[in-house]
């Protein structure tokens, strides 16, 4: 197989290795109409070696047969292997094959003309996908985006302040490179308000900065009873909570359904401790409620949903869990179960906690019935503080942990 060039381009100018390959013998050269345009600039580019790197299922069928005549130049932006063509072009073809000739990305000039650090910045590309993706971020300090026309700055901004609500986006800043190292270039920096009322040239790319993000010296798990809102001592106990969050075992993303919530101690943990999770926290009663939106707004879990109502009608129009964490039931346990039962996929898993003999007994007998394989863990917590010695024990309470035999 002959070779493919995969050379990237930072403004419109050619590195005179890549200025090479592009003037000389290569029979094909990939790239986007906006490339090609620069490489008309160049004496001894040919229109008939060009190849529209669009649509890219196409554009690889015709690297393929190109393939067969000689070595082809891919042309991108900056660092192919950053968010960029050099990952797809290695599923496709032999790394062997493949040199990559990376010039400096966006990335690197947009932290550098706004004069910012990017090494503890988290990045993201929104190409091709939904502003949602942006969920599981809001607790980063800094966050670097690859934008695209749909997901434009502006839109993201909107997106941000609808989601965030007026008072948390305060803390945002966000500076904008367009047209980075072009003799169009132009800078912008101002606030989520502002952002959401400008126009940008394509293409940009954003820096979002939020002072309001937690320090990474903030512990991500372990909250105490006292430092979350609740109603008359309603709340799961600190080691129950420990352990139903052990059980559950967040994926990295993913979905989880918080059922009778209480004050959404579960939620709030769960959203902190794996922030890239989008958590719905049902709960019927409007005083817990209430105490979820305290808990939210003191601990910034922007990425918990409070739902108003009683499972399972009110989770019909919600995301299918990728987790379900079932902490109050209303009577209705055999019809929430089978509810989930129909939406869990794969390696997803139920926990329950039970408080009445009656939970313990007819939720594990009901999950072995729909095929899940059933753990249960009584927990007896007694509390006293040294040298004091009273001590307070707590009802027992007894954690279902729900996983698929295939799963």
């Amino acid at each position: 197989m002959s070779s493919i060039y995969v050379a990237g381009i930072c403004g419109e100018v050619l590195t005179r290795e890549v200025e090479e390959l592009v003037t000389g013998d290569i029979p094909c050269i990939v790239s986007s109409d906006n490339y090609r345009s620069i490489l008309l600039h160049y004496p001894g580019f040919s229109q008939k070696k060009w190849l529209s790197i669009t649509p890219v299922g196409d554009c690889l069928n015709h690297i393929r047969v190109e393939l067969n005549r000689g070595p082809v130049l891919v042309i991108t932006s900056g660092d192919p292997l950053l968010y960029g063509m050099g990952r797809l072009l290695l599923k496709e073809f032999p790394a062997s094959s493949i040199r990559f000739l990376p010039a400096v990305s966006s990335l690197q000039v947009c932290f550098s003309r706004f004069g910012i650090p990017w090494d503890d910045a988290k990045i993201v590309s929104l190409h091709g996908r939904d502003a949602g993706q942006l969920d599981q971020y809001r607790h980063e300090q800094k966050l670097f985006v690859f934008t695209d026309k749909k997901n434009s700055p502006d839109s993201i901004a909107r997106y941000l302040l609808e989601s965030l609500g007026h008072e948390r986006a305060k803390t945002y800043r966000i500076h904008v490179g367009e047209k980075l190292a072009t003799a169009d270039e132009r800078l912008y920096s101002g606030s989520l308000e502002e952002t959401a009322e400008h126009e940008f040239s394509q293409p940009n790319c954003m820096i979002l900065i939020n002072s309001g993000a937690e320090p990474a010296s903030v512990s991500r798990f372990g909250l105490t009873e006292d430092e979350l809102f609740h109603s008359r001592g309603l709340i799961t106990k600190n080691e129950v909570r420990a352990a139903v969050l052990h059980s559950l075992a967040l994926p990295e993303k993913g979905v989880l359904w918080d059922i009778g919530a209480g004050s959404g101690s579960i939620s709030i943990e769960c959203a902190r401790l794996a922030p890239g999770n989008a958590v719905y926290a049902i709960e019927k009663n409007e005083t817990q409620r209430e105490n979820i939106d305290k808990n939210k707004k003191r601990y910034r879990c922007s990425n918990v949903v409070v739902i108003a109502g009683e499972a399972p009608q009110a989770c019909a129009l919600l995301p299918a869990p990728d987790r379900v964490f079932i902490g109050g039931s209303g009577g209705k346990l055999e019809e929430i179960v089978r509810t989930v039962d129909a939406l869990l996929t794969g390696k997803a898993r139920i926990v329950i906690t039970a408080v009445t003999e009656k939970t313990a007994v007819e939720a594990p007998k009901l999950l072995a019935e729909l095929g899940y394989r059933v753990t249960n863990s009584i927990i007896q917590t007694t509390r006293y503080d040294y040298p004091e010695q009273k001590r307070t024990t707590f009802n027992p309470i007894t954690i279902i942990v729900a996983r698929r035999k295939n799963g």
